[in-house]
């Protein structure tokens, strides 16, 4: 079962958030985190979309495309959003309102044969909100460039 843990994202600004996948072990009647999972083979991927019905994603971060990092001896997990990503979160791109949005993050294991499928691990899940900004890239000397 996936951990809840809500994310907010200031658009057009780069966000970069991390936690470390460690075991739960109980220690004087309390849990506590315990040794890191070794991720090393391990890939992952993130989506966000404005309804978890909706068939397209608004973004789509994974190691391979460089939006999540995995350090596999540490356990450790990052996730980079650049700042044209959280712009891009507005459809017609400009920040209006808050925007609320879905994510789920998920990891996929390395293949350990017998099994033909990679083991797949959703960690995380929640809400992604976009906080508009005021500052905008294209009215950086405060006149129309028309």
């Amino acid at each position: 079962m996936a951990l809840t843990k809500d994310l907010v994202v200031d658009a057009g600004a780069t966000f970069d958030w991390g936690f470390n996948y460690v075991r739960s072990e109980e220690g004087g009647g309390e849990i506590v985190p315990g040794d890191p999972y070794d991720l090393t083979g391990c890939d992952a991927r993130m989506q966000v979309r404005r309804k978890i019905t909706d068939a397209t994603a608004l973004l789509t971060l994974t190691t391979e495309n460089e939006g999540i990092v995995i350090d596999g001896p540490e356990g450790r997990i990052d996730i980079l959003i650049t700042d044209l990503q959280t712009s891009a979160l507005y459809p017609d791109g400009t920040p209006g309102k808050k925007l609320d949005c879905v994510y789920d993050l998920e990891l996929v294991w390395p293949l350990v044969p017998p099994a033909t499928r990679r083991k797949v691990t959703r960690l995380l899940e929640g809400k992604l909100s976009a906080d508009p900004g005021v500052t905008r890239d294209n009215d950086a000397d405060g006149e129309d460039d028309e």
